[in-house]
């Protein structure tokens, strides 16, 4: 097994600070999500969903790739699907969606993202799925930068007071904390700047605190199948299995 996924599988994440991504196609899509944002859709698609003002509050658009060509070259580039074949030994990356996190400047508990897993939130993929977060902004300390609770994805599943739309994160996490009281708690900021991109697993506990930056935090998060996907056809899968086999809406980024 190579470092990078042992590294990957023992913390449930991994960062690549100088992954060799595209700098002006990312951001190129910096620009593009502003007019996203505004309401300017260069293919005429609209994101599935729209969450937030983009101004005073978090916003978060599902499948905004579809609403863009820049966008969609950006979160389906090659060395995005190297990096997670690298990890996971699967010789076929797909893309399954894609959502815009757009934090503004400035915003206080308004930005937070509460702890959660992303399993919770997409039941429909049981395994064989993860999740790569790609910058579009330099992203410090101080912007609100994913922050991943190291192993967590090795603990028991259970979605106790775990859920990213709860902002009151000082509360949360004390209450996770007692919860876990067996577990050892590290938080992990992920300190990404613009070309570089991380990867997490589907079952780690991740949020993100607010952005006292003077800049807005823009992220793509990239949910990424492996070839030993197993899909739950008892849950809802929000649209999902119609559209896995279009290459239109989840494109092939790699294949050896």
């Amino acid at each position: 097994m190579n470092i990078f996924r042992n590294e990957f599988e023992r913390r449930g994440f991994i960062e690549f600070k100088n992954a060799g991504l595209d700098k002006p196609l990312l951001e190129r899509a910096k620009h593009r999500v502003e007019q996203v944002l505004d309401g300017s859709y260069e293919t005429g698609a609209k994101p599935w969903s729209h969450f937030g003002d983009g101004i005073t509050e978090l916003t978060r658009l599902s499948q905004i790739h579809m609403t863009d060509q820049v966008i969609f070259e950006a979160i389906t580039q090659s060395k995005i699907g190297e990096l997670a074949a690298l990890l996971t030994g699967s010789k076929v990356i797909k893309v399954w969606g894609c959502q815009l996190f757009h934090k503004p400047k400035l915003s206080n508990s308004k930005g937070n993202v509460g702890f959660h897993r992303d399993s919770q939130h997409m039941p429909f993929f049981k395994k064989g799925v993860l999740t790569a977060w790609l910058p579009l902004t330099n992203v410090g300390a101080n912007s609100g930068p994913l922050t991943v609770v190291e192993g967590s994805h090795l603990w028991d599943r259970d979605d106790y007071c775990t859920g990213g739309e709860i902002q009151s994160l000082d509360r949360q996490v004390k209450s996770l904390k007692d919860y876990y009281n067996n577990k050892t708690w590290d938080e992990k900021d992920i300190i990404l700047d613009l070309g570089g991109v991380s990867f997490h697993s589907f079952d780690v506990l991740h949020g993100s605190y607010p952005n006292k930056s003077s800049l807005d935090r823009s992220v793509l998060t990239i949910g990424l199948i492996t070839d030993s996907v197993e899909l739950d056809e008892k849950v809802e899968d929000y649209g999902y299995s119609m559209i896995l086999s279009d290459e239109k809406f989840c494109p092939t980024i790699y294949s050896s």
